[in-house]
């Protein structure tokens, strides 16, 4: 996994939902997309399955970034494996919601569907808003178990 500071939190659960797996979880707090896609292409293997933790950081309002680097980890993982992204759960950025990212990351993984794998944290953040600190971006450690399992049952699913 390549991520920021919600896969800081993810870490300590994700291990243990994928027994006999091999995790390795590159995370730094206040990572953007621009610097999470710099270690992408810093990566010495091809894994079967790279989750990423990613555009929480960005602004909303250009999504180009988000759509190349959607296009580039398919390409990256395409024939190999898969590639599972997060959706964003957080409060809008000088007005602008996460929405249309959001419905961005679903119309990649359903146009890839081998490819690209979703993680929908938006959703299931929302189904349990007592998953979510008071910022309402970052999570509880039963939110970040949660988040966990999501990306475990992407990962499962890919590795099929």
């Amino acid at each position: 996994m390549i991520g920021d500071s919600l896969a800081v939190g993810t870490k300590p659960y994700l291990a243990s939902l994928l027994p006999g797996w091999t995790v390795e979880i590159d995370a730094q707090e206040d990572r953007t997309l621009a610097s999470g896609m710099r270690r992408l292409a810093k990566l010495a293997t091809r894994p079967t399955v790279l989750a990423f933790s990613l555009f929480t950081n960005d602004g909303p309002q250009d999504l180009a970034p988000l759509e190349a680097a959607l296009r580039r980890t398919a390409e990256h993982q395409r024939g190999r494996g898969c590639a599972i992204w997060a959706t964003i759960r957080r409060p809008p950025v000088n007005g602008v919601s996460y929405a249309r990212a959001n419905a961005l990351l679903r119309r990649a993984a359903a146009e890839e569907p081998g490819t690209l794998r979703l993680a929908d944290w938006s959703a299931e953040s929302e189904q349990h808003r007592e998953w979510l600190a008071g910022d309402h971006v970052h999570a509880t450690a039963t939110g970040y178990a949660g988040r966990a399992a999501l990306y475990a049952d992407a990962a499962r699913a890919c590795a099929r």
